[in-house]
């Protein structure tokens, strides 16, 4: 994502969390509806279930993925995991960011919640139309 137009302290910010979450960005970008636990309940195991549902959350809150998940919050990971009655979120978090199989989880999500890449050709077109 180019980042030309941002100062070199908001570039420095883009993408990642700068602190813990607030109880108020938790409970907005993260919490997770019905539709959401069926979605994410289609992945099989705990570590890959917390690792979409932090990924989702990630992707509401801060507008894009963080490139290494690893980075996410424990207030993030526990409050995803407490809504998903998963425990050992540390250790899931981390085996999930071992595995090749979350790269394919950011398009899954992109496509499933419909989510575009603002870069693509098309979107990219349809945008400056619209300007």
């Amino acid at each position: 994502m180019p980042v030309g137009f941002l100062s070199d302290d908001q570039a420095l910010r883009y993408g990642r969390f700068v602190g813990e979450p607030t109880s108020e960005q938790l409970a907005r970008h993260f919490h997770l509806d019905d539709a959401d636990r069926a979605f994410i309940g289609a992945h099989r195991g705990d570590h890959n279930r917390l690792g979409v549902a932090v990924q989702l959350g990630t992707l509401r809150l801060l507008g894009t993925f963080l490139e290494d998940p690893a980075l996410t919050p424990v207030s993030v990971t526990r409050f995803v995991g407490s809504q998903l009655a998963i425990d050992g979120t540390a250790e899931l978090m981390a085996r999930y960011c071992a595995t090749k199989g979350r790269w394919r989880h950011g398009p899954r999500i992109r496509d499933h919640y419909g989510y575009r890449v603002l870069t693509d050709p098309g979107v990219a077109f349809r945008l400056h139309r619209f300007i």
